[in-house]
């Protein structure tokens, strides 16, 4: 696009593609149950709000520094995390569990009927 206004450049054009992209990732189901698991409780709507808000603040946080070091250190970084990369993928996956088993009562109940199970194997 050739305007005077409006320069579509390609860092412009990838952090408009990269708010998008960021907007529908933030409605996967993940996403959605974590949130909903941590503001279940909540009566008042703005506190509800808060949740939402410092909850996408502490996801987007990280993201955002990882990035930067990315962009910044390039093949030395990327080759850092790759070999680790799949030790994160398994924390989120116990971190879903976790918020999974919250949802279905308190969690000291959940571990205690968890450990007695365990024990009858």
């Amino acid at each position: 696009m050739d305007h005077d206004l409006v320069k579509f450049t390609g860092i412009f054009s990838a952090i408009v593609v990269g708010f998008f992209i960021g907007m529908r990732h933030s409605l996967d189901g993940d996403h959605v149950v974590a949130v909903s698991t941590m503001a279940k409780d909540i009566k008042s709507f703005f506190n509800t709000i808060w949740i939402g808000f410092s909850w996408g603040l502490g996801h987007s946080t990280p993201l955002i520094i990882i990035g930067l070091l990315v962009l910044t250190l390039r093949e030395s970084i990327i080759e850092f995390y790759e070999p680790i990369s799949e030790y994160f993928e398994l924390l989120v996956a116990l971190m879903l569990i976790f918020l999974g088993l919250q949802v279905f009562g308190n969690f000291t109940e959940v571990i205690f009927i968890f450990i007695s199970m365990s024990m009858m194997v």
